[in-house]
């Protein structure tokens, strides 16, 4: 014996699919790129300067906020990046 072959009804065979909106984006303002590598070159300078004992308060060992203002801007350049297309 064979099972029954349920019904067709319109409302359960159809499904509705939201409609896709295609945005494009334009390439990125010429300020983002510029921005990024900014914030990496201050951030990586500040880090080698901090080594160097260049900056006022680093000579008797400092505190370590040269530090992390260098790895923050590092990271403001990389939460830029994500804003590149």
């Amino acid at each position: 014996m064979t099972p029954p072959k349920a019904k067709k009804d319109a409302s359960s065979t159809a499904r509705y699919t939201a409609p896709v909106k295609k945005q494009h984006h334009g390439p990125s303002p010429k300020w983002v790129p510029i921005t990024m590598f900014g914030a990496w070159g201050v951030g990586l300078l500040v880090i080698i300067l901090n080594y160097m004992q260049v900056l006022p308060g680093t000579e008797s060992g400092g505190n370590g906020w040269y530090l992390v203002a260098g790895l923050g801007s590092i990271l403001a350049g990389i939460m830029v990046a994500t804003q590149y297309r």
